[in-house]
Protein backbone atom coordinates (compact mmCIF):
# COMPACT_ATOMS: atom_id res chain seq x y z
CA UNK A 1 0.00 0.00 0.00
CA UNK A 2 0.88 3.42 -0.76
CA UNK A 3 1.89 5.75 2.24
CA UNK A 4 -0.41 8.45 3.31
CA UNK A 5 -0.42 11.36 5.03
CA UNK A 6 -2.75 10.71 8.41
CA UNK A 7 -3.40 12.11 12.04
CA UNK A 8 -1.48 9.97 14.34
CA UNK A 9 -1.57 10.33 18.32
CA UNK A 10 1.92 9.62 20.21
CA UNK A 11 3.33 9.80 23.08
CA UNK A 12 7.35 10.34 24.11
CA UNK A 13 8.47 8.13 27.36
CA UNK A 14 11.61 9.75 28.52
CA UNK A 15 13.76 8.92 31.43
CA UNK A 16 16.99 10.18 31.81
CA UNK A 17 19.68 8.21 32.65
CA UNK A 18 18.04 5.70 30.29
CA UNK A 19 15.79 2.64 31.30
CA UNK A 20 17.73 -0.28 33.07
CA UNK A 21 16.65 -3.58 31.92
CA UNK A 22 13.88 -4.59 34.62
CA UNK A 23 12.45 -0.67 34.22
CA UNK A 24 12.21 -1.48 30.59
CA UNK A 25 10.78 -4.14 30.82
CA UNK A 26 8.04 -2.82 33.38
CA UNK A 27 7.28 -0.01 30.85
CA UNK A 28 7.08 -2.15 27.63
CA UNK A 29 4.61 -4.13 29.70
CA UNK A 30 2.75 -0.81 30.27
CA UNK A 31 3.03 0.32 26.25
CA UNK A 32 1.94 -3.13 25.01
CA UNK A 33 -0.92 -2.94 27.42
CA UNK A 34 -2.48 0.05 25.83
CA UNK A 35 -2.56 -1.38 22.44
CA UNK A 36 -0.49 0.91 20.09
CA UNK A 37 -0.33 0.48 16.51
CA UNK A 38 3.36 0.80 16.94
CA UNK A 39 6.23 1.74 19.15
CA UNK A 40 10.07 1.58 18.91
CA UNK A 41 12.50 2.22 21.90
CA UNK A 42 14.59 4.88 19.84
CA UNK A 43 17.79 5.54 22.51
CA UNK A 44 18.55 3.80 25.72
CA UNK A 45 16.14 6.94 27.04
CA UNK A 46 13.39 7.14 24.94
CA UNK A 47 10.15 5.28 23.53
CA UNK A 48 7.75 6.81 21.01
CA UNK A 49 4.51 5.18 21.23
CA UNK A 50 2.33 5.62 18.10
CA UNK A 51 -1.81 5.58 17.82
CA UNK A 52 -3.95 5.77 14.78
CA UNK A 53 -6.26 8.24 14.95
CA UNK A 54 -8.93 5.52 14.23
CA UNK A 55 -10.29 2.70 16.59
CA UNK A 56 -9.96 5.13 19.54
CA UNK A 57 -6.44 5.68 19.11
CA UNK A 58 -6.93 8.91 21.64
CA UNK A 59 -8.19 6.99 24.53
CA UNK A 60 -5.86 4.81 24.13
CA UNK A 61 -2.90 7.10 23.90
CA UNK A 62 -4.62 9.07 27.07
CA UNK A 63 -4.36 5.78 29.29
CA UNK A 64 -1.21 5.08 28.61
CA UNK A 65 0.17 8.63 29.60
CA UNK A 66 -2.46 7.88 32.80
CA UNK A 67 -0.68 4.31 33.61
CA UNK A 68 2.90 5.92 33.25
CA UNK A 69 1.56 8.84 35.67
CA UNK A 70 0.51 5.97 37.98
CA UNK A 71 4.11 4.41 38.17
CA UNK A 72 5.75 7.51 38.46
CA UNK A 73 3.53 8.71 41.23
CA UNK A 74 3.60 4.63 43.21
CA UNK A 75 7.75 4.18 43.11
CA UNK A 76 11.06 6.30 43.49
CA UNK A 77 12.29 3.55 41.08
CA UNK A 78 10.10 5.67 38.27
CA UNK A 79 10.20 9.25 40.03
CA UNK A 80 12.79 10.65 36.62
CA UNK A 81 9.87 9.15 34.32
CA UNK A 82 8.74 12.16 31.79
CA UNK A 83 5.47 11.50 28.77
CA UNK A 84 4.19 13.84 26.92
CA UNK A 85 1.65 13.42 24.13
CA UNK A 86 0.15 14.84 21.30
CA UNK A 87 -1.87 14.81 17.55
CA UNK A 88 0.13 15.53 14.95
CA UNK A 89 0.28 14.59 11.00
CA UNK A 90 2.99 11.66 9.88
CA UNK A 91 3.20 9.99 6.66
CA UNK A 92 2.03 6.24 7.06
CA UNK A 93 2.90 3.25 5.17
CA UNK A 94 0.59 0.09 5.62
CA UNK A 95 0.24 -3.58 4.73
CA UNK A 96 -2.11 -5.31 3.66
CA UNK A 97 -4.12 -5.54 6.91
CA UNK A 98 -3.89 -1.62 7.82
CA UNK A 99 -1.43 -2.31 10.20
CA UNK A 100 1.77 -0.31 10.34
CA UNK A 101 4.57 -1.19 8.43
CA UNK A 102 7.31 0.97 10.12
CA UNK A 103 7.24 3.88 12.55
CA UNK A 104 5.45 7.04 11.43
CA UNK A 105 7.68 9.51 9.69
CA UNK A 106 6.53 13.26 11.29
CA UNK A 107 6.37 15.71 8.89
CA UNK A 108 4.64 18.46 10.63
CA UNK A 109 7.88 20.39 11.29
CA UNK A 110 8.95 20.67 14.43
CA UNK A 111 7.28 18.74 17.70
CA UNK A 112 7.53 20.07 21.72
CA UNK A 113 6.64 16.11 22.55
CA UNK A 114 10.43 15.20 23.25
CA UNK A 115 10.59 18.35 25.17
CA UNK A 116 8.15 18.08 27.28
CA UNK A 117 8.49 14.77 28.29
CA UNK A 118 11.96 16.07 28.85
CA UNK A 119 10.58 18.71 31.20
CA UNK A 120 7.77 16.41 33.01
CA UNK A 121 10.95 14.07 33.73
CA UNK A 122 12.34 16.19 36.20
CA UNK A 123 9.22 17.12 37.95
CA UNK A 124 9.12 14.86 40.96
CA UNK A 125 6.16 13.45 42.34
CA UNK A 126 5.29 12.21 45.63
CA UNK A 127 3.91 9.09 46.35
Amino acid sequence: MRAKYENVFFATIYNESGFTERDFFHIRDIVNASKPNYWILLQPSTIEVYFLSDKNGMERCDNLVIKVRELKKSSPLFHNLGIASSLEKFIVKRNIFGKLKSPPIFVGGKTNVYNLAIEDSKNIVAG
